[in-house]
């Protein structure tokens, strides 16, 4: 009660008024994945504070189950290298554990947020924001895609940042 007495800090650890949620679109859309014991789905903010609610799959532990294995597997496969992580150069092959996870989450999270995000004219190149919750905020959502040559990944269509919270 103290903080929130403080200007600026009204809403702090409350709920966020529709004015701060429409705020928080002001830069590009933003995009809240939320996970649920049983089911994964997305709301979008976009810049005029319209809000949508995207289903995006109802087999939600199988789906994070095989995420998770996926990353597991991938940083297993780092810590073999030589190098630091950071400078490794991924192949994009077939088999290849990081592949196989930016095709998941790309067909079950990413492609029907990037699809609503095209039908309703959001440019292309523009900047949008991730903001996973929970279990969500470890996969490389930003790097999402098929992966196969002639299609286009998340990054031929957004330029992707995150954000932890909308305030």
């Amino acid at each position: 009660a103290e903080i929130q007495g403080l200007p600026g800090f009204s809403s702090f650890l409350g709920s966020l008024s529709v004015d701060e949620i429409k705020k928080a679109a002001e830069c590009g859309p933003v995009i809240l994945l939320n996970y649920a014991e049983a089911f994964i789905d997305g709301i979008v903010i976009l810049p005029d504070g319209k809000l949508s609610h995207i289903p995006l799959t109802a087999n939600a532990p199988q789906l994070l189950t095989k995420l998770s294995l996926g990353m597991a597997e991938v940083r297993e496969m780092d810590t073999d290298l030589p190098m630091p992580r950071a400078s490794r150069k991924v192949r994009l092959t077939k088999g290849d554990p990081m592949v196989e996870l930016l095709r998941t989450l790309w067909s079950h999270i990413v492609k029907p947020i990037v699809q609503y995000l095209l039908d309703v004219g959001v440019k292309e190149n523009s900047r949008i924001w991730w903001c996973p919750g929970g279990k969500l905020s470890q996969f490389p959502i930003h790097a999402a895609g098929p992966y196969v040559e002639g299609d286009r990944n998340l990054h031929d269509y957004f330029v992707s940042s995150y954000t932890p919270t909308l305030s």
